[in-house]
């Protein structure tokens, strides 16, 4: 909780208006994973119904709390043994809360529809359901980079937001952040070795420090959408 409330990497969130949804979605993420470790251990039917409407508010405020069913699943997986164990009783608790996937492309729609209906003409329509998923999957790059770019320009991403968790200096509002432009550079082969060393820890550590594990595998969970659906500014501290 003092991690949350006073480090400063989490001024952004704070000081930048309009991202203050980050710290509502983070709320509401944190919450439905408590509340449905709770009702999978307790068995509480007002646990796990909180833990969905939690998940649908987070969904509600920014998009990033489309991972949470998939934190979910990562939680069965890791404390509770292989999927296909008790596989039709675990498909009770989690189907659910792949149902709200539903609910961030959706919401884009009809945001789309909005917009097209304020600024196209009535006959050009909004845009279509699909064509909604394939933005948030294909993204429209404007930095002017491509897709292999941004993705390699996410290693260093990832590694500057770890060096922010544990060294905090030189914090930016607005970086001006070099894109990697290949993979063998050497300040980008450097994060990509060091995020794979990270990685292959945590799989190491899966057998005797779980939870520890669940942490680095949750923590490149919660990042991994912004990191893949190509957008304009590559880093953000409220990220």
């Amino acid at each position: 909780s003092l991690f949350f409330l006073v480090h400063p990497i989490q001024t952004q969130a704070v000081n930048f208006i309009w991202q203050r949804l980050v710290g509502l979605t983070a709320f509401f993420y944190l919450g439905a994973i408590v509340l449905y470790a709770y009702a999978r251990i307790t068995s509480r039917f007002y646990a796990y119904g909180g833990a969905l409407f939690a998940t649908a508010l987070g969904m509600f405020c920014k998009e990033i709390a489309v991972t949470v069913p998939f934190a979910i699943l990562l939680y069965e997986f890791f404390f509770f043994g292989p999927l296909k164990k008790d596989f039709q009783k675990r498909c009770f608790f989690i189907f659910p809360f792949l149902v709200t996937l539903v609910i961030v492309p959706l919401t884009l729609q009809t945001a789309s529809d909005h917009v097209a209906m304020k600024i196209m003409k009535p006959s050009s329509g909004g845009v279509s359901f699909r064509e909604t998923l394939l933005r948030m999957t294909k993204g429209y790059p404007s930095g002017g980079y491509s897709r292999k770019e941004y993705l390699l320009t996410q290693a260093n991403v990832l590694r500057t937001y770890l060096r922010l968790l544990f060294l905090p200096l030189r914090q930016n509002l607005d970086y001006d952040y070099p894109i990697a432009r290949n993979a063998t550079e050497p300040r980008t082969l450097f994060s990509i070795v060091f995020l794979l060393l990270i990685f292959l820890s945590a799989l190491i550590l899966f057998q005797k420090q779980r939870l520890l594990a669940f942490g680095v595998f949750w923590f490149f969970l919660t990042l991994s959408l912004e990191s893949v659906v190509i957008l304009s500014d590559v880093i953000f501290e409220h990220r």
